[in-house]
């Protein structure tokens, strides 16, 4: 079992916004990544003497990734880049309601919702 520890000062609204927000799904009070029920995610309550604490990971997604960039874009999620890598694949970086940082990449290209158009993304990058 890998377990990630995502540092918060407001557990509730960090966890609604992980599972609303991410589409995390809740299993035993264990936030589970999409599509990777084997990864729980715990969230951590800090410590006010760890104020300064952010955590930082990375998620990979097998397919579909404009559409689900496009979910999170409609659920407020707030992205600093989206971005088609010259290596052939998908990457994005944003921020949880914490100032946490999460990494979404993509390796496949494969996409079943052909109508997204992610160059209306303000944030998009294609190389």
């Amino acid at each position: 079992m890998i377990e990630i520890i995502v540092p918060t000062s407001n557990y509730d609204e960090l966890k609604i916004f992980y599972k609303e927000k991410l589409l995390f799904v809740e299993v035993d009070d264990e936030l589970l990544i999409p599509n990777h029920e084997k990864v729980p995610v715990r969230i951590h309550l800090q410590e006010e003497s760890d104020a300064n604490c952010l955590s930082y990971f990375r998620y990979e997604i097998e397919k579909n990734f404009l559409s689900y960039c496009d979910i999170l874009i409609r659920n407020d999620v707030s992205f600093d880049m989206i971005a088609l890598d010259p290596g052939g694949y998908y990457f994005a970086r944003f921020f949880d309601s914490d100032g946490n940082k999460l990494e979404v990449v993509c390796n496949s290209l494969d996409e079943d919702y052909k109508h997204i158009d992610p160059s209306e993304w303000g944030c998009y990058l294609g190389y």
